[in-house]
């Protein structure tokens, strides 16, 4: 969500914008038992920390539940925002913290090379209000010329981020493989984000790797292979070549803990993201629900999500703060919410075959208004 510079109006939590949009989400994508969850979860993120979410669904007919993360941008990195109330009840709470105490000091190597935290909450597994922390790297495609300085730059994120949080939350073990899988990468490769999944039981890092080639003498197999992964590849290069001809660009995710993880995946976006064009993602998931990787009720709910929202039809729903300053500041600024399909990803699990999910996202905007008048002299507003 944007860069807003009245923020001190915001005291809502994230619940109070989940809530206003709720009525976008059908219950065939999250049900009313399962939203509540992830409500009970915002009520934990202020609006201050962070102004963007992600529901995360399967497509196929499982459950109609989601997961959901929280974006922290740079200029929104605040440590004393995490109370003691939450560092207090999970250690991935204090870790968060504690990572964006390092990232605070604009001479770390986290200032220089993040943009931005995610915090992602499974809400359907066991511990569904403690998150798995993301780390995402700036975005600097490096000249051939500069590769081992960028492949260092990505090594030094790993360092602070494990000495940070220490081999409780970062085993000293998954340190190493993930080391010698950002060393053993083509030199057409850079890490898009580092994740360390605390949340989970097997505390694996997971990588999201931008840049492979899927064919060639950089592809795909070739790295995995490199890393010891031994599974056969045929089924998941053969769905990539299937929905490629419907992207614009895709990541390859990997897990690693003592090793590679047979789990892979494909991240899969379009680079029109504007919720009023939804014709190319119509086709994408026309194929997905072709693979049978879809069903055909959710793919309708997704492609129904995009849109826009704002205080002036919606204020009945909207949080009170924002709505009491909208009556009595209607000349100033305009709140609004942008729904949007984000990606999709691919998971792929040799012998147990494929699943999707849609990552729906929600941004919420503050935009001064100017107000100007139409033939019939009536004022209408105009966002600056």
């Amino acid at each position: 969500m944007a860069k807003s510079t009245e923020f001190k109006m915001l005291a809502e939590t994230s619940e109070d914008f989940l809530f206003a949009v709720r009525k976008f989400i059908p219950e065939v994508l999250i049900s009313d038992k399962h939203y509540k969850r992830i409500l009970k979860t915002a009520a934990m993120i202020p609006v201050r920390f962070s102004l963007c979410c992600i529901f995360e669904l399967a497509l196929n007919d499982e459950p109609a539940e989601a997961d959901v993360s929280f974006g922290i941008p740079y200029y929104l990195c605040n440590s004393t925002l995490i109370t003691d109330q939450l560092t207090s009840r999970d250690p991935s709470w204090a870790a968060l913290k504690k990572l964006i105490q390092v990232r605070e000091n604009l001479n770390n190597c986290l200032s220089q090379n993040t943009n931005f935290f995610w915090i992602e909450f499974d809400i359907s597994g066991q511990s569904p209000y403690s998150p798995s922390l993301f780390v995402t790297i700036t975005d600097q495609p490096p000249p051939d010329s500069l590769r081992q300085k960028h492949s260092n730059r990505i090594t030094a994120v790993l360092d602070s981020i494990e000495s940070t949080l220490g081999n409780d939350l970062f085993s000293r073990d998954y340190y190493q493989h993930t080391l010698r899988a950002i060393q053993q990468l083509p030199s057409s490769c850079t890490v898009k984000q580092i994740g360390i999944m605390t949340s989970r039981d097997l505390r694996t890092v997971k990588l999201i790797i931008k840049g492979i080639e899927v064919n060639g003498g950089n592809s795909v197999e070739n790295y995995l292979r490199l890393l010891g992964y031994t599974d056969p590849l045929d089924e998941f290069i053969d769905i990539y070549e299937k929905l490629s001809p419907f992207l614009d660009s895709f990541c390859l995710s990997i897990d690693v803990a003592d090793g590679i993880q047979p789990r892979l995946g494909w991240e899969c976006f379009l680079a029109q993201r504007n919720p009023q064009k939804k014709e190319r993602w119509e086709l994408l998931y026309d194929q997905l629900v072709q693979e049978k990787l879809c069903s055909y009720n959710k793919s309708e709910a997704i492609l129904n999500f995009p849109g826009y929202s704002s205080i002036i039809d919606y204020q009945d729903i909207w949080p009170d703060s924002l709505s009491d300053y909208w009556t009595n500041h209607k000349k100033e600024r305009l709140s609004f919410l942008i729904r949007r399909i984000n990606h999709i990803k691919i998971s792929f699990i040799p012998h147990h075959g494929f699943r999707a999910k849609a990552y729906l996202a929600l941004n919420y905007y503050r935009k001064g208004l100017k107000w100007l008048k139409d033939k019939n002299g009536e004022y209408y507003p105009s966002i600056c």
